[in-house]
């Protein structure tokens, strides 16, 4: 039927008994099932409730045992609509052989009747007994086209031979038809308005969302520009030392600040524009809490913090673990801890149960700010904030610990929070972690060694980052040779030996990934020099490609001096003294 939607609902053998008017009503069981996955499906059981009711109240009491024996009479009606009617019981059964009324074709006649407007009285000859239908008809419309159409037929031929009497219940059965057929219109019409309405609610609340989010991004992005730029303005009219310390301290937070949230932004776009799934790996998490510990003790102790980590389980204990997702768990759970907290300390606590089953359970305790109970209860729902002067203060869009509870749930576990307002707060994550055969290598960061001034070439068409890179570097002791693009990377990598090339991706002439795989493939000096890409594009889809290009890892713009200078002892440390 192409996109005509056709529903029949029926009525079968209305009969006059004792002044009391029975209707038995059928729909179209095998239409509905076809259309179960449709919105239409909905309206269509509405209707089909309200039309098996109506006439009962309408039009007399419920039938007596003797009233359904009458109905035996509307059988044969019953086998045009390919209906069974069995009276003893009062079913009715349907065959689902509904294509024929008569020798006609259910959808030719029915169409045709309905775009006519016509309801007429037929005469149908069946098992040699003349039957007198009588059809009304009723399309259903919307902004001018056609959706389907309801049809109610009435057998009247217990009441032929009274002409009389059949003209006046012919006409008091279509008038009651059309009644009903009213009634059901304005059904459908109610539930279109409704529908209609809720769809308009949905989308004002999308948009409205919509907006709420870009007007938080916008405001948390200017924010700290305005301090990085307005520091940066005092620098270079102060002639203070101490102020000029204070103030670029002051653009050093702020950009930090804006990198967190360009972070948040980019997860939460990763997290919600694909499906997520697990990547399992064995690890050795002796080497990760060392990971945990390294990464922020420079910025407790620069706040005076007491900070520790504690390890409950055994050195050298692996299993199998998303390293990625617990890494970014545990890195915003322990870096808001040290974040929100201005005395006192923070502990994280790791520890490894067998018991029923094996699980990492962390517990990452502080004596920071705390949360009122209307902030724990909020505290993982997306662009929630906490209204506090320090929250203010350091900012944020709300999605670091939402998409950390999903990433938690992700692996089967769970992350929760226990807090005293102005006492400080405890974060407990537990996930389980299966134990592995595999060996595993030393791949999380392990305690840094001084590796000396090293020869570095830095690969940068940027000049002003060219200019800040170098500068990082050579305060660090190392020898740094500057190439602007991947052409000339090819040209100087020929005849001088390095060892460790960082590698810019965006160029002109020649691609980072495609100087490193020229790299790779030749016979100079550096084929098996470490290279380290350096790229604002850090998507996991963009890293593999680094990786299988013949890099050794990634480094995410804008860098941190400190953050730029460990990346290049640890990665020369495991790849450069091969």
């Amino acid at each position: 039927m192409g996109n005509r939607l056709l529903f029949i609902i029926l009525a079968i053998g209305i009969i006059a008994v004792g002044g009391t008017w029975l209707i038995v009503q059928k729909s179209t069981e095998t239409i509905l099932q076809e259309q179960a996955r449709s919105e239409s499906l909905h309206w269509a059981q509405f209707v089909q409730r309200d039309l098996t009711d109506l006439p009962r109240l309408l039009y007399g009491a419920p039938p007596t045992i003797e009233d359904m024996r009458t109905l035996g009479t509307a059988k044969n009606v019953g086998n045009v609509y390919s209906f069974q009617i069995y009276a003893d019981d009062a079913t009715v059964v349907w065959s689902g052989d509904y294509q024929k009324i008569g020798d006609e074709n259910r959808e030719d006649y029915f169409i045709a009747k309905v775009m006519r407007g016509q309801k007429h009285v037929r005469i149908l000859r069946l098992e040699h007994e003349n039957r007198v239908i009588a059809d009304a008809f009723l399309p259903i419309m919307k902004d001018g086209n056609f959706l389907g159409a309801i049809e109610v037929s009435l057998d009247l031929t217990h009441l032929a031979q009274d002409t009389q009497r059949m003209a006046v219940t012919l006409t008091s059965g279509i008038a009651s038809l059309f009644v009903i057929l009213l009634l059901i219109t304005s059904l459908i019409a109610r539930y279109e308005i409704g529908k209609e309405r809720k769809l308009k609610a949905k989308a004002l609340q999308a948009a409205k969302a919509r907006n709420d989010f870009i007007a938080l991004v916008s405001h948390e992005l200017r924010t700290p520009l305005n301090g990085i730029l307005g520091a940066l303005g005092l620098v270079s009219e102060s002639k203070n030392e101490d102020e000029k310390t204070q103030l670029t301290q002051t653009a050093i937070h702020s950009t930090e600040h804006l990198i967190d949230i360009i972070n948040d932004i980019i997860d939460f776009t990763q997290a919600t524009g694909r499906r997520e799934s697990l990547n399992p790996e064995t690890i050795n998490l002796s080497n990760f809490a060392s990971e945990i510990e390294i990464m922020f003790k420079v910025d407790a102790t620069n706040k005076g913090l007491d900070y520790h980590v504690n390890r409950i389980f055994t050195e050298g204990c692996h299993g199998e673990i998303d390293l990625k997702k617990l890494r970014q768990i545990m890195f915003n759970l322990v870096s808001n801890a040290v974040k929100f907290t201005d005395k006192g300390k923070v502990d994280v606590h790791m520890e490894v149960t067998s018991s029923p089953e094996r699980k990492l359970i962390c517990h990452i305790k502080d004596t920071g700010l705390g949360l009122s109970q209307e902030d724990q209860a909020d505290i993982f729902e997306r662009f929630h904030q906490v209204d506090d002067p320090m929250s203010r203060q350091h900012g944020g869009i709300g999605l670091g610990l939402s998409l950390c509870k999903e990433f938690a749930e992700l692996m089967n576990g769970s992350l929760s929070v226990q807090s005293e307002l102005g006492k400080g707060s405890t974060f407990y994550l537990e996930l389980p972690f299966s134990t592995s055969d595999a060996e595993v290598e030393n791949s999380t960061i392990t305690p840094l060694q001084d590796v000396g001034a090293l020869n570095l070439l830095l690969t940068e068409d940027n000049a002003i980052n060219q200019k800040v890179l170098m500068t990082i570097l050579k305060h660090a002791g190392h020898t740094v040779t500057i190439a602007e693009n991947g052409q000339r990377c090819l040209e100087v990598t020929q005849d001088q030996h390095f060892d460790l090339i960082l590698m810019d991706i965006q160029m002109p002439l020649m691609t980072g990934e495609e100087a490193t795989i020229a790299i790779r493939n030749g016979t100079g000096p550096n084929k098996d020099t470490p290279i380290i890409a350096i790229s604002a594009n850090i998507m996991p889809q963009q890293q593999e490609s680094y990786l299988k290009a013949g890099m050794q890892g990634c480094l995410a713009k804008p860098i941190k001096p400190q953050d730029l200078r460990q990346a290049v002892s640890r990665y020369y440390q495991e790849f450069g003294t091969q």
